[in-house]
């Protein structure tokens, strides 16, 4: 039998679950209900509105379960699937460590979010979001990753 956990979020009056479902109480015409979210973004993210403001669900189970101990600046989905915010694919992260987790480098646009290698101009926006000195390091790290891969590949 599958168990779950229902806790109280620390600063918003919503309750959330370990399976990344979020209870809403009553707001206006909308009854109280249980939601795993809306996709709001093109990026796949699930959000809830609490009294009118936005918040990704991933980041309400982190709060509420304290997934990110370390106040890491960002939430990262371990599976990669951004609509499971299930506790045990949600940890802390920040921006290098996502990126050396998605093992970047100049051969794997694709995870840049850049589906087309002829795409330079999708590339060089993805990078200009992160600052140089993460690139650097997250280059240096997964150079030796892609060159690993190639051999495999030959």
């Amino acid at each position: 039998m599958f168990k779950y956990q229902v806790r109280m979020h620390p600063t918003l009056d919503i309750l959330v679950s370990s399976v990344g479902c979020v209870f809403l109480p009553q707001s206006g015409s909308h009854p109280a209900h249980w939601t795993f979210g809306y996709k709001k973004d093109k990026d796949g993210y699930l959000f809830v509105k609490v009294d009118g403001k936005p918040y990704a669900v991933g980041r309400l189970v982190a709060d509420t379960f304290n997934l990110n101990p370390d106040h890491k600046d960002t939430i990262e989905h371990k599976n990669r699937n951004r609509q499971d915010n299930s506790v045990e694919n949600i940890t802390g992260a920040t921006r290098a460590e996502q990126a050396i987790n998605r093992q970047i480098c100049d051969d794997c646009l694709a995870t840049y979010g850049v589906h087309s290698s002829e795409d330079k101009n999708a590339y060089a926006r993805a990078r200009r979001k992160l600052n140089l000195e993460h690139v650097r390091e997250i280059e240096r790290a997964s150079y030796h990753r892609c060159k690993e891969k190639r051999k495999e590949c030959a």
